[in-house]
């Protein structure tokens, strides 16, 4: 790819720094990334915007900055993305397509023990990924915030879920159970019994957090149309958005199956409302950014102020 930054380009010199070139390379996500942030760059250096007002400029720097909020977000995901250990070739090989293990009817002891270890194993690694996921965002990342972390915690619980029902997983617990089954008394259950009840909670429990990330995300992403006002919009913006806005909210709280307790819907609110007091403090702090708050225009500063006060009340 080749990006010109500005100006023509000098082919007298050999390495011309208006010129960015590269390739794409072996994760062209990444590559992506990489050049929709050079764009941002130049876009916000040039000056040569045509007939585009401000506004349409600012409009613009917010879905490209959202794009690459997006790709970075997806990247950040493949680096820490989830993969249980594979099973050893030895054994991988006799599995057939539906998981089962066809040359493998009679089961040694040393076999059982194996593959006893390797689902010990998987467990350890999804319970260890699992200690490590957080269950909320950051209040301070306001209400997009929330919207991204319900999106990238539905593609880490269904990286998991994917895992568990590879082939060899399938083949491993169906095995395991067959095994049980073959071999039950009446005695206490056994260590292999207690494994296989871990792994069908442990299964229920990432069932239950893909569908509740999946609905979450869902509803959420109606209202990213009305959140973006509230970071870069003015403030006539936000209040013409407002009742929409609240509509929306009001219908996840009627109908989303997981999003609508008082807890979550307090919270989102919250994000909402903080997220409008930052853009009314920056809306005030912004005229005349050079000048101290009390050596700003008057006139100009109460007409702020004014807005801010509207908002309020209509909210």
């Amino acid at each position: 790819y080749f990006l010109r930054q500005e100006g023509s380009v000098d082919t007298s010199i050999s390495s011309d720094a208006t010129l960015l070139y590269g390739e794409v390379g072996g994760s062209p996500l990444q590559t992506m990334e990489a050049i929709t942030s050079t764009f941002s760059s130049i876009f916000a250096k040039s000056s040569d915007w045509g007939k585009v007002d401000q506004e349409q400029k600012d409009d613009f720097s917010v879905e490209m900055n959202s794009l690459i909020g997006n790709l970075s977000g997806a990247v950040e995901c493949m680096r820490g993305s989830f993969e249980l250990m594979a099973l050893e070739k030895s054994y991988s090989h006799g599995l057939g397509k539906n998981g089962n293990f066809f040359d493998l009817v009679d089961v040694d002891e040393e076999t059982l023990e194996k593959f006893k270890n390797i689902l010990e194993r998987w467990l350890k690694q999804i319970n260890d990924y699992l200690s490590m996921d957080r269950k909320s965002s950051e209040e301070d990342d306001g209400p997009r915030g929330e919207v991204d972390f319900w999106r990238a915690r539905l593609q880490r619980f269904t990286s998991i879920n994917e895992q568990m029902r590879r082939t060899d997983c399938r083949g491993v617990t169906g095995l395991l159970s067959s095994h049980i089954k073959l071999t039950r008394t009446n005695q206490p259950k056994s260590g292999i019994e207690n494994l296989m009840e871990r792994w069908k909670e442990t299964d229920i429990l990432v069932t239950e957090a893909v569908n509740e990330a999946k609905d979450n995300a869902k509803y959420l992403s109606t209202l990213q149309r009305f959140l973006d006002p509230l970071y870069h919009g003015s403030i006539p913006a936000i209040i013409d958005i407002l009742p929409s806005l609240l509509n929306s909210v009001k219908m996840i709280y009627c109908i989303a199956r997981y999003y609508n307790t008082p807890e979550r819907m307090t919270g989102f609110l919250s994000r909402l409302t903080n997220e409008m007091i930052r853009n009314c403090k920056r809306s005030i702090l912004n005229i005349d950014s050079q000048k101290n708050l009390w050596d700003k225009d008057y006139s100009v500063l109460i007409d702020h102020l004014e807005k801010c006060i509207k908002l309020n009340e209509v909210y």
